[in-house]
């Protein structure tokens, strides 16, 4: 059994297979190693890749993307309320987490990321069972390195929805890095700068690598930071620049804004080959029959230059948490579609004194190529002349302990190795609330809640609740009781955290993936198949007849056929085909029986 390896992209995804001694990147119905990660609805379908992009421009608030961007995280987290003004679908509050509001089979829904995610993750499986026709249960999903424990239990989530045991999630930068051992021969020691800077997340990695021993040393890296937040700023610039020359504000107007944005990404892509690019939209809106300007690159990268400046502060973070110098780097590696910015490779190059670039890997593949190998070292598919890599990776974040509105910083920081795991014990009076967060390197601000507990605020249901804590009228320092907490943590291999507490005799462990939740979203994604398979069948016939119809027809322009058959019954026949091939023009949307039964009408002619 076959088992795969995809990279879940911002903008596009992935998938490939060890198969035949080598790795094969499977094309998807149009032939393209690269599937959009679009999922567009309709009132009779859902659609999903690249059939979903090209269905966007006339379906753009039921056209979803950038859901790597929400998947995992809380409707009020800050960097969710910046995108939601560049999307036109609408996002809604669902117990502080983001949900995507459309409209399918004639009502209005709301999706999960998970279940939006899980939908991609389906396409992708089905291309892959098409290709090698036979079943895929398991698959090893990237994911950035900067991803928290939500983003990653979330993704799991959405494997396990679409079907797939998830062997693995592996880091992108990792996965890039054994795509770079693979494609290339051991020199023995050697530490590779990998950089990923994809559409919509950045992370930079140093690895050691000797032999097939890959060692993550350190990573940093920003889950909001890649070509869209580019995109974005020209979308910023010619929004101004609109408001300036018509007075007309398009922020709000999501069929205007999806074009410029689209226009703005094209813009940005011509802008790495040129130093002026124009962009130029027709209609843009009801008022401006074509929007035509132009900008330079110069301009382009001052808009961006917080965006490069943190991409600069971020390779001196990676060094100095590796312990190494800048002639320590042996070779740089870059993966990723935004890499191809210029000034991004002007910035990665002088910071290294001019070193070149190392290009053995394909920037968009690479990531593929490393999932593809993991999977393959799991189903045992792989070549026994290729020798399997040992992966040592790093935990990405840093635990803390508030207990008793008291700040704890845990043993288990930034870069420590996984899998591993640390505990945290204190002898207490009294535990009135305990909160366990974690939080990426030096940006506590932004610390992301694992788990809270407020004895007195809980149900009885609650196993903790049993523990004899002061009661609830009387006051709590009045109260002393000697408590022994002991907090044991685990991080798995795949980044997760896992937490057990115990209190007096009492275990409460912290577990977020809940499995009845999947069963209901699995149930979901059955039902939109079930739908997609029903409109199959509705198409189907209507293809059916209209090709029956076209084949009468050409039948009776065929002299040598018709030659015996009266004039008048010809002209009749012929009257009876064109209205039928008129019917079909104009009942695009009829039942699946109204086609049959018409087609057993031309039948019978």
């Amino acid at each position: 059994t076959y088992a795969i390896g995809i990279d879940l992209g911002s903008k596009y995804s992935s998938v490939g297979v060890w198969k035949n001694d080598h790795i094969e990147i499977i094309p998807n119905e149009f032939d393209k190693r690269k599937t959009f990660s679009y999922v567009s609805f309709t009132n009779s379908e859902s659609l999903v890749g690249d059939k979903a992009f090209q269905k966007a421009r006339m379906n753009i608030n039921n056209t979803v993307f950038d859901i790597k961007r929400l998947i995992g995280r809380d409707y009020n987290d800050p960097d969710v309320q910046s995108d939601m003004k560049y999307w036109p679908f609408n996002i809604v509050d669902k117990e502080n987490k983001p949900y995507i509001q459309i409209q399918y089979n004639n009502e209005k829904r709301f999706l999960s990321p998970e279940e939006v995610t899980s939908m991609v993750i389906i396409k992708l499986k089905e291309m892959a069972e098409n290709y090698l026709n036979q079943t895929i249960t398991d698959a090893v999903i990237t994911v950035p390195a900067y991803f928290n424990d939500s983003q990653r239990r979330a993704t799991i989530d959405a494997g396990r929805i679409a079907g797939l045991n998830v062997l693995k999630i592996i880091n992108e930068p990792t996965a890039a890095a054994i795509a770079y051992n693979y494609n290339n021969k051991s020199k023995g020691d050697e530490n590779i700068l990998i950089i990923d800077f994809g559409e919509g997340t950045y992370d930079a990695s140093i690895i050691h690598i000797n032999d097939s021993n890959i060692t993550v040393k350190a990573t940093v890296g920003d889950t909001h930071l890649g070509g869209e937040d580019f995109n974005n700023r020209l979308v910023d610039h010619f929004i101004k620049e609109i408001n300036d020359k018509y007075g007309i504000d398009i922020s709000n107007n999501p069929k205007s804004l999806y074009r410029l944005r689209k226009s703005c990404e094209q813009v940005k892509c011509n802008l790495s080959s040129f130093k002026e690019a124009t962009i130029e939209i027709d209609y843009l809106h009801d008022k401006i029959d074509t929007f035509s300007s132009k900008i330079t690159r110069t301009s382009f990268e001052e808009l961006c230059s917080d965006l490069f400046e943190r991409i600069t502060k971020s390779i001196g973070c990676v060094l100095y948490d590796s312990k190494l110098n800048k002639k320590d780097i042996h070779e740089i590696v870059l993966v990723g579609g935004s890499t191809r910015i210029p000034k991004f490779q002007n910035i990665i190059s002088s910071y290294f004194d001019g070193k070149k670039i190392n290009k053995t890997v394909n920037v968009d593949e690479a990531v593929t190529f490393g999932a593809v190998i993991q999977a393959s070292i799991f189903s045992k598919k792989i070549s026994k002349q290729i020798k399997c890599p040992t992966i040592s990776d790093v935990f990405t974040r840093t635990l803390c302990v508030y207990l008793n509105n008291e700040h704890f910083k845990l043993k288990m920081k930034h870069n420590s190795l996984i899998p591993n795991k640390c505990k945290f014990s204190r002898f207490i009076s009294y535990l009135y609330s305990l909160e366990i967060y974690e939080y990426a390197k030096d940006n506590f601000k932004n610390k992301h809640l694992l788990e809270k507990i407020f004895p007195h605020n809980i149900s009885e249901e609650h196993p903790i609740f049993h523990c004899k804590f002061p009661s609830k009228k009387k006051n709590v320092s009045s109260n002393p009781y000697n408590i022994t907490i002991d907090i044991s943590f685990y991080i798995d291999e795949n980044g997760i955290t896992d937490i057990s507490i115990q209190l007096l005799n009492t275990i409460y462990t912290y577990i977020t993936t809940d499995k009845q939740y999947n069963k209901i979203l699995m149930k979901n994604i059955k039902e939109y198949k079930k739908i997609n398979e029903k409109e199959n069948l509705r198409l189907e016939s209507m293809d059916n007849l209209e090709k029956h119809a076209y084949y009468m027809r050409s039948l009776l322009n065929d002299k040598r056929i018709i030659s015996n058959i009266p004039p008048e019954k010809i002209d009749n026949l012929k009257s009876k085909i064109e209205n039928i091939i008129e019917w079909i023009k104009n009942n695009q949307n009829s039942s699946k029986e109204e086609y049959e039964k018409k087609l057993s009408g031309i039948k019978e002619i």
